[in-house]
């Protein structure tokens, strides 16, 4: 993860990692913590507090110089699960899981 960094926030699913550092806001998966998004800083102040909405659709950025930034981070997702979501065409069920992801990774809540 990032050195320095102002402020942290997990997405509702606990699928997702916002850390704020002084050169923008870095988006990192839990499960493996890769990186998923950046988004830079504004100019004339650096980023101060970050928030997902609660669909976890948005991020929420603040910064020094008194701006607030809405970004769209739903695209930002896990591209396997994105996958998994468009094969099944709604909710993955227990069963849905269970007949497509390997046994070693445990049932998660997707596409609600």
């Amino acid at each position: 993860m990032s050195a320095g960094a102002t402020a942290l926030e997990f997405s509702a699913d606990g699928t997702v990692l916002a850390v704020v550092v002084h050169r923008g806001v870095t988006l990192f998966a839990t499960d493996d913590g890769a990186t998923l998004a950046k988004f830079p800083h504004e100019i004339g102040g650096s980023w101060t507090g970050v928030g997902f909405t609660a669909d976890g659709t948005r991020l929420i950025s603040a910064s020094a110089a008194s701006v607030i930034r809405s970004w769209d981070v739903s695209r930002w997702r896990d591209p396997a699960a994105a996958r998994l979501c468009e094969r099944i065409g709604g909710p993955v069920t227990r069963a849905d899981w269970n007949a497509l992801v390997p046994a070693r990774f445990p049932f998660r809540k997707l596409c609600a």
